[in-house]
C-alpha cells in the first residue's frame, strides 16, 4: 500500500515543529492506528496536519500553536511506548484536506508550505484547484 505521508528520518528526541498556525484538535497516546503517539493540528480551511511516532508531547489538545513552534519530540524506536508500527526512529507527517489524506508534495514549493484556502494544491475536496495526483 502506498504511504500517504512524508517520513523524516531523525534521531529520537528531535524537536518537531508545526508547519503552520493552528489549533491542536487531536492527541493520541499509545498505538493509535499504527502511528503511535500522534498530534493533529487544524489549520483552518479544511486543512489538518498529523504528526506521528512522537516520543513526547509538548502541545495539548485545544492549544493554539504558531508556525515553527515545538509541539513534540520525534520517536519511533521499535518497541518504545508510542512507537506504533514504526520500524525505526522518524517523524511521520500527513496532510489531510477536507477529511481525506492528500498528497503532501502538493503543499511544498520553493517558498515553503502553502496551507491557504486559495493555494493551488491538489486537495481532493477542492474541485476548483484539483490536479492529478490526489488520493482517491
Amino acid at each position: 500500500e502506498f504511504h500517504q505521508g512524508l517520513d523524516f528520518s531523525v534521531p529520537v528526541g528531535t524537536p518537531v515543529r508545526v508547519v503552520g498556525d493552528g489549533v491542536v484538535v487531536g492527541v493520541c497516546s499509545g498505538y493509535c492506528g499504527g502511528y503511535g503517539n500522534d498530534l493533529q493540528i487544524d489549520h483552518g480551511n479544511g486543512m489538518v496536519t498529523q504528526y506521528g511516532h512522537l516520543s513526547k508531547f509538548v502541545a495539548e489538545k485545544g492549544k493554539t500553536v504558531k508556525k515553527g513552534e515545538v509541539i513534540g519530540y520525534s520517536g519511533g524506536n521499535p518497541g518504545d511506548p508510542g512507537a506504533g508500527l514504526s520500524t525505526g526512529p522518524h517523524l511521520d507527517l500527513k496532510f489531510i484536506a477536507n477529511g481525506k489524506m492528500d498528497n503532501p508534495l502538493c503543499y511544498i514549493d520553493n517558498g515553503g508550505l502553502d496551507l491557504s484556502a486559495d493555494s493551488d494544491c491538489c486537495s481532493c475536496g477542492d474541485t476548483k484547484n484539483k490536479k492529478d495526483g490526489c488520493y482517491r
